[in-house]
């Protein structure tokens, strides 16, 4: 049981994250995304590459975080 706990608190804050990142960068404020003639594509980079950097950066860090907490080196 006590495995299962730990498995969830790194698995849930994590995707919370994500989905926090996700709804910032992709729907709240479009810097992941471009309008163009072909339509709604992803934008050049370095703004559509920091974007997804982050979007995986930042909950993993997170995730990572939480399993130095449980499991020490």
């Amino acid at each position: 049981m006590k495995k299962f706990f730990e498995v969830v608190a790194i698995v849930v804050p994590t995707f919370i994250v994500f989905a926090i990142l996700v709804f910032l960068f992709y729907i709240h404020t479009d810097i992941g995304f471009s309008e163009t003639i072909n339509g709604y594509m992803p934008m050049y980079a370095p703004a559509w590459f920091e974007a997804l950097v982050t979007t995986l950066f930042v909950p993993f860090m997170t995730g990572f975080g939480i399993y130095d907490h449980f499991y020490p080196v």
